[in-house]
């Protein structure tokens, strides 16, 4: 399999026409986007129909999204549908549901989604484009990155360890992103699923 990621031999396949890397994304976003939906719904069905539904709009509409609106766009739409969800039911109390149970499920979820070597070719991949750049980074954007994409703090907690206003974070934090779309180019989209695969994976 042939994939490059680097700019200068940037590939012509991209998320929004080539059906394996939009599983990936699909895949690599599943765990995120089923706690976000559970904040809504405690059906484990239905949250699985809705993210399912989510994404065939986004295959559908595939030509009219830009990358940089797709995730807002994505969570946008589950939100909605959840919330549509929640008045078909008629439900208004709150749903809560089994944390260790949830956490047991997604063990599982993460084991099934590296098994795949097409997924785990790619996550590696991307990884070691991500490290790239990181290592060109000026070294407090580094540590600000590191802490913000890979131990999952929020800025008020990094702005805390570093003595840093939160106002800096945020400038670091967009200075390493906008570092890493001029490398990935094309490929930035799956670059941040990956980021948001491995914040999951270390919460």
């Amino acid at each position: 399999m042939d994939v490059s990621f680097s700019n200068k031999n940037s590939s012509k396949r991209t998320f929004f026409n080539d059906e394996r890397m939009f599983e990936f994304v699909f895949k690599a976003y599943f765990p995120r986007l089923m706690a976000f939906t559970k904040k809504f719904i405690s059906d484990k069905s239905a949250a699985e129909d809705i993210i399912q539904e989510a994404f065939l709009k986004v295959w559908i509409k595939r030509d009219e999204i830009e990358e940089e609106t797709f995730r807002p766009y994505l969570f946008t739409l589950i939100k909605n549908a959840c919330l549509n969800h929640i008045k078909h039911q008629k439900i208004v109390e709150k749903h809560h549901f089994d944390l260790v149970d949830s956490a047991k499920q997604e063990t599982l979820y993460y084991a099934d989604f590296f098994s795949d070597p097409f997924h785990q070719t790619i996550f590696n991949e991307v990884q070691k484009e991500i490290g790239t750049v990181m290592q060109n980074l000026p070294e407090q954007t580094r540590r600000v990155f590191h802490l913000s994409r890979f131990k999952g703090m929020k800025n008020q907690e990094i702005a805390k360890k570093l003595n840093i206003s939160v106002r800096t974070v945020e400038k670091h934090n967009t200075k390493a992103l906008q570092k890493l779309k001029a490398h990935l180019s094309k490929h930035y989209l799956y670059a941040i699923a990956v980021l948001d695969l491995i914040k999951e994976l270390n919460n």
